[in-house]
């Protein structure tokens, strides 16, 4: 089992990943960004702009760089403008 690990693990090296970083649970930016919206969506008033103002602000701006990224990865200096 152990040398089993040591291959995935070094797969992942060879691809560029941190098999550190493994996937534990982390959403990526995109699928918290759902989930926040979800949350929000029910004290929104019916008719308003509120959900497609801020799903098409992601959508243009955020999820473009930020989707793929855990959450846990994004930081002030993530994006340089």
């Amino acid at each position: 089992m152990a040398r089993e690990r040591a291959l995935e693990n070094a797969r992942a090296i060879a691809l560029g990943r941190d098999p550190r970083r493994a996937s534990n649970g982390v959403p990526t930016f995109a699928r918290a960004a759902k989930t926040v919206l979800a949350i929000h969506a029910v004290n929104w008033k019916p008719g308003s702009r509120s959900e497609e103002t801020w799903r098409a602000s992601l959508r243009d701006y955020a999820l473009p760089c930020l989707g793929s990224m855990r959450v846990d990865a994004v930081t002030t200096g993530t994006l340089s403008v």
